[in-house]
């Protein structure tokens, strides 16, 4: 295994342990505010104010870190003409026409950055940035999740 191999085996496990902490961590606070926010519910007959937004930025954090993390047991969605007419390569084409689309977001959501950071939430008074820097993070490890899948989709074509 050369050096970039290497590399990239750390990356990615890497990468893992951080998406399976954040799920670990978002998942069991949800499920534990959710559960708090049905006790209060019934037993006060009323609700806890931040429950909404609380649940909305765990679960953003969820949807984001997620795809990443099912990115790198799964793949692409794919179209059937494509893949017989192009074999391999359309693998390649679909990683890369993703990865422009993830960068186009990424840099519309860092150029607009300042803007979410002085908006608030209504109850909590949460900066949305926290809401959208989970779209940013979760975005950039799709990117390198689909580098390391070309990768080593050339690697093993260059083989065979």
């Amino acid at each position: 295994m050369n050096k970039l191999e290497r590399a990239l085996v750390i990356v990615d496990r890497t990468l893992n342990t951080i998406e399976t902490l954040v799920l670990l961590v978002t998942g069991v606070l949800l499920v534990s505010s959710l559960f708090y926010a049905a006790v209060v519910r019934y037993t006060h007959l009323g609700s806890f104010p931040e429950e909404t937004e609380l649940s909305w930025l765990l679960y953003s954090w969820m949807v984001f870190i997620g795809s990443s993390s099912v990115l790198r047991g799964g793949d692409h969605p794919r179209v059937e003409i494509l893949p017989r007419k192009l074999g391999w390569k359309y693998k390649i084409v679909i990683y890369v026409v993703s990865i422009i689309y993830l960068a186009s977001i990424i840099y519309i959501l860092v150029n607009y950055r300042w803007l979410y950071s002085v908006q608030k939430t209504a109850v909590m008074r949460l900066s949305l940035i926290y809401f959208y820097d989970a779209v940013i993070v979760g975005y950039s490890f799709m990117i390198v999740r689909y580098v390391i899948k070309i990768f080593n989709l050339v690697k093993t074509r260059g083989r065979g």
